[in-house]
């Protein structure tokens, strides 16, 4: 925090400490400081050295954060969910956002894959996922939760909001008990699961919000990609229809669902 606060500060008294790098050829975070060298072991503590590391190490979103208040929520973020993973790509394992509030402006924006499951409980704070999974491709259920890839249960969420959500290669997806959660029932689920059999793979949705309008942009107004439905208590059924396939398929009112 103080170190944001002496860079971002306009003639802040401990503005001579920290030193932004003059190197412009600098990969991730742009704002990296000049490192300190020293002859003397004592000097190795001090602050200002011994800060130089931690801050270059910092991704680039959280040190170019627009407001104090923002840094430090993001910050915070990161103490409880480590450093290494704002910068992965690829899960190998499980992610679990279990019983926390999660910061709005918080966001894991390179993760694309997730070789496990994703489990989302007992979790407050935005209004959808969007901004914490941005680009999440790819959930392989290689280890799942209760035969279920996807778990999103008890939470404040009102959208889903994994608009780059493509492809769950094997277990189901279970998203009950959020009473806020509106537009469940306008994905195509199908599309997601692909070539999963309905012995395989479930999908239970039960428990979300009640006064839902659920009703797609006529932009997403397009023939249906699958044959298979959710059944009206929310058991992947390959012969029953939830939605009309003129009503198209959407993640919200204005985020249509692309299979591409």
């Amino acid at each position: 925090m103080m170190a944001y606060s002496i860079l971002n500060t306009s003639g802040h008294p401990l503005k001579q400490l920290l030193k932004l790098s003059s190197n412009t050829n600098l990969s991730g975070n742009t704002r990296k400081l000049e490192t300190q060298h020293s002859k003397r072991d004592c000097r190795h503590n001090f602050y200002s050295i011994r800060l130089v590391k931690y801050w270059n190490s910092l991704p680039a979103e959280l040190v170019q954060a627009t407001s104090q208040e923002s840094f430090k929520r993001q910050l915070d973020f990161e103490d409880d969910t480590g450093i290494q993973l704002l910068r992965c790509s690829v899960i190998e394992g499980d992610l679990f956002v279990v019983f926390t509030r999660i910061p709005r402006d918080a966001s894991l924006p390179l993760l694309r894959e997730i070789t496990g499951s994703l489990l989302v409980y007992d979790v407050e704070g935005p209004d959808d996922l969007s901004n914490l999974l941005p680009n999440l491709t790819l959930i392989r259920g290689q280890t799942l939760v209760f035969g279920y890839a996807v778990v999103i249960k008890s939470t404040s969420l009102k959208n889903i909001g994994l608009f780059s959500l493509r492809v769950i290669q094997q277990g189901g997806i279970r998203i009950d008990n959020n009473p806020q959660l509106c537009y469940v029932r306008t994905i195509d689920w199908n599309v997601i699961l692909q070539d999963q059999s309905a012995g395989v793979s479930s999908v239970k949705i039960v428990k979300n919000g009640l006064m839902c309008p659920n009703t797609c942009s006529s932009d997403c107004s397009v023939a249906s990609q699958s044959t298979g439905r959710l059944s009206a208590v929310g058991i992947w059924s390959p012969s029953l229809r939830d939605i009309s396939p003129t009503d198209g398929h959407c993640w919200s009112v204005n985020k249509c669902q692309s299979s591409k």
